[in-house]
């Protein structure tokens, strides 16, 4: 089944161990087929089958041949089955998490919420159990298939809703990151080491320059990424209204939103030349990266 389907949607859920760190068993389903659990390694921490890896190289191939939905695929059952088990996938993802996050970002997004929100199917959640003998792993199993089978009504219904208030678009955008940010995720991104020498160069430059500006206009040295600085010329100095006061404190505060709000009501020209200072350093920032230490 799983080599043979190309094109069609596969729906999927995998269930891992909390005492073994294995992969439990996999639940999946084809389009309105019967949903499937496949056992990978048993409650006894063995595996269920002597020949599991043509099981894991035949989702690899399904995973890649057709479209892939999941709660939470992009955040766990993606790179944790590429990341252990050389599990494959394509492009064609769609996750009912982040498809959730795009309609209604401020609820609850946990796949037991998702089902309540999306359909009549009574709660299940918390029939979760760490299986210890062969009657646990049945109720194991049976609720790893309930998962998999709220995926499609779900889907559904998010798709639905999305075309009435414009949000499919939406939810395509989101789907069609999971892939280079997953790979991206796996692999590591590839720099141009040359290329970023000579970007962080320029917004030193560019910085340097600044703070020459800023020297000319104040005649002393000032750090315009400094809040504090910032507080101590604008309001203490030249008394300009208090726009922001910090929560910790409840002193004045001039953070990035703050000095936006100042610029608007104040002509000054040490307000725009702050907060481009700050978009550099922020530039800059992003460009330096810490060295990779992998796990064995």
């Amino acid at each position: 089944l799983l080599r043979d389907s190309h094109g069609r949607t596969l729906y999927i859920d995998i269930e891992c161990s909390r005492l073994y760190g294995t992969l439990d068993c996999v639940g999946f389903s084809f389009d309105n087929g019967p949903v499937y659990v496949v056992p990978i390694y048993r409650y006894n921490g063995k595996l269920a089958y002597t020949n599991a890896h043509l099981f894991i190289a035949a989702l690899s191939i399904a995973m890649q041949r057709n479209t892939v939905v999941g709660h939470n695929i992009s955040g766990f059952d993606l790179p944790y089955l590429a990341c252990f088990y050389r599990v494959g996938f394509g492009r064609r993802l769609y996750d009912t998490m982040l498809a959730n996050h795009r309609l209604f970002a401020e609820v609850e997004k946990s796949l037991g919420h998702v089902i309540g929100m999306w359909t009549d199917h009574p709660y299940h959640k918390d029939q979760i159990i760490t299986p210890r003998n062969q009657e646990d792993e049945q109720r194991y199993w049976r609720y790893n298939a309930q998962d998999v089978a709220r995926l499609k009504p779900i889907r559904e219904a998010q798709l639905e809703y999305a075309a009435i208030i414009g949000a499919t678009e939406s939810i395509q955008q989101v789907n069609r990151c999971i892939y280079p940010y997953t790979v991206m995720t796996l692999q590591g991104i590839r720099i141009d080491l040359e290329r970023l020498q000579k970007s962080k160069a320029e917004l030193e430059r560019r910085c340097n320059q600044l703070n020459r500006i800023c020297r000319f206009l104040m005649g002393k040295t000032f750090n315009m990424a400094s809040s504090k600085q910032c507080v101590e010329y604008f309001h203490n100095f030249l008394k300009l209204p208090v726009v922001a006061k910090s929560e910790k404190t409840g002193g004045p505060s001039l953070g990035k939103k703050a000095l936006y709000q100042l610029a608007v009501k104040h002509e000054h020209p040490m307000i725009p030349l702050c907060l481009y200072y700050r978009k550099l350093k922020k530039d800059l920032s992003s460009l330096e990266f810490n060295e990779l230490k992998l796990r064995y």
